[in-house]
């Protein structure tokens, strides 16, 4: 994934994540794009804003690859639980990654 968002780019460059590409599984851990989401849903966030803010163009991607993997790991939440698709559905973090 190439991300087009300058401003998080240079967050990755500065955490050491620099090759360009992350990948947006989590595997028993919060990969550090998932500590930037997590830190950015501090507040309800939609999809969209998510989207927007890593410079991602699929909302799809967005909410398979991150969102849900965080949602099944505990760390983020839904803040519409009664109707998990509803298109005003926005995310917020659970508990913050050690």
């Amino acid at each position: 994934m190439i991300f087009r968002n300058k401003e998080l780019v240079s967050k990755l460059e500065a955490s050491g994540q620099v090759s360009g590409q992350v990948s947006g599984q989590v595997s028993g851990q919060v990969s550090r794009q998932q500590k930037l989401i997590l830190d950015y849903c501090m507040m309800p966030k939609s999809t969209n804003e998510i989207k927007e803010y890593l410079g991602i163009k699929s909302r799809n991607y967005v909410r398979e690859k991150i969102i849900k993997p965080l949602i099944e790991n505990n760390f983020l939440d839904y803040t519409n639980k009664n109707h998990i698709n509803a298109s005003n559905q926005k995310y917020i973090t659970l508990k913050k990654e050690k």
